[in-house]
């Protein structure tokens, strides 16, 4: 699928269409050869190259080509999407400058900034590369960023110490535990990363 530009985001939708798909076609489901296997169940259930090689070509033809060449189906339903536009990793001097002077120099939690200043991510990259380009949108205007993804809007001039301590957590999730200890901040974190790391990397 690189080829195509596409990329898996849904793992588990994807291996349930696979093999309902395999299921479907691996024996006759009508006519007098009705539940008997077909060419392609044959060669599913031999125990040769030749013939994996076969099955293997008969399912990118019928099953991954139907939804991502032809575009005869939609992709999404078997969890399958256009790769999400490369993203940015770091923002310019001048981005976070201007997000300094629009916060008139002041943290996250409203006091000056101290210590080496930095352009924190509202909504952390880590996140960002996970979503498709509506769901960014979707994030942004959650987030109140916009009603479009721009990265340099994303942008938070903070203090390391915030932004270190903040990790991957989106801005809006770290101020509503900042003042707690460090290990509720951690297990927040903990969390995060796992609602996270089922979703595939989209770019």
């Amino acid at each position: 699928m690189e080829e195509e530009n596409q990329v898996i985001f849904d793992w588990n939708l994807f291996s349930n269409s696979l093999y309902d798909f395999v299921e479907t076609h691996r024996v006759h489901q009508s006519g007098p050869e009705e539940g008997v296997k077909t060419k392609f169940g044959v060669n599913m259930g031999a125990s040769n190259i030749k013939d994996y090689k076969c099955a293997f070509t008969y399912i990118k033809k019928n099953f991954l080509q139907e939804y991502i060449v032809k575009d005869k189906f939609d992709s999404t339903e078997i969890g399958v999407i256009t790769k999400s536009d490369r993203i940015p990793r770091l923002f310019t001097n001048e981005v976070i400058d201007d997000s300094e002077k629009n916060h008139e120099g002041k943290d996250i939690d409203n006091t000056p900034i101290k210590g080496r200043r930095v352009g924190g991510h509202i909504i952390s990259d880590y996140e960002l590369v996970r979503m498709t380009d509506g769901e960014r949108v979707q994030s942004f205007i959650d987030e109140g960023l916009g009603d479009k993804f721009d990265f340099d809007l994303n942008c938070r001039a903070m203090s390391s110490y915030h932004n270190l301590r903040m990790s991957i957590l989106r801005l809006s999730e770290y101020l509503s535990v900042m003042n707690e200890s460090d290990e509720i901040v951690k297990q927040k974190i903990r969390e995060k990363k796992e609602s996270l790391k089922h979703k595939s990397i989209l770019v």
